[in-house]
């Protein structure tokens, strides 16, 4: 025969199932909390979803836009670099004639 020892000596049958009960019912008001909680925020996330898929073809498209005007300032910067070049470049041959020419009159003038 066994003899179970109750942890609260001299309680009755009935307070003790009582304490236990009372305990299962407030784990249990804890867990459809927290149940309602997880619903909630199921709800939420399916939301932020539908927001997010949106706002992820607008971002999709305004990349593509910026993609297209990037490749266009590309194209214009190539453009005027060229057309600089071909300015620079003859001022810089005119310089450095004008310059040569000038040093050698100077020498010339020193002689």
């Amino acid at each position: 025969m066994f003899v179970f020892f109750l942890p609260w000596y001299g309680c009755s049958y009935r307070t003790l199932l009582k304490e236990k009960k009372n305990q299962l019912q407030n784990q249990a008001s804890k867990l459809r909390g927290g149940l309602s909680t997880l619903n909630a925020t199921r709800e939420s996330v399916a939301k932020m979803q539908i927001v997010c898929q949106d706002k992820a073809v607008v971002v999709a498209q305004a990349k593509k836009e910026c993609e297209e005007i990037l490749v266009e300032i590309v194209s214009e910067k190539r453009v005027v670099d060229e057309q600089e070049l071909k300015v620079k470049k003859p001022f810089s041959l005119s310089l450095s004639l004008s310059l040569s020419l000038s040093l050698s009159f100077q020498s010339w003038v020193l002689q």
